[in-house]
């Protein structure tokens, strides 16, 4: 081989390199967005979670206050 196909060859792996790492980078930013959404939907999730917590307990002393008020209608 020549010194002229040896550079060729040599060209061409470094194009394919260039061209795998390409590849490369735009996985990972894929993979990064999608991690990203993820977490937002934890977040969400976890938010969305917490106000039907509140939710539930304001119910609970809704009912509480209820029965309280009931059982002192019978007692009188």
């Amino acid at each position: 081989a020549t010194t002229l196909e040896w550079s060729r060859g040599i060209s061409d792996d470094i194009d394919e390199v260039t061209e795998r790492m390409k590849v490369l980078r735009d996985s990972i930013s894929s993979t990064r967005d999608s991690m990203q959404d993820v977490t937002a939907g934890a977040n969400e999730t976890a938010e969305n979670m917490q106000q039907q917590l509140l939710q539930t307990e304001e119910i609970m002393e809704q009912i509480h206050f209820q029965e309280q008020y009931f059982d002192s209608e019978i007692v009188m």
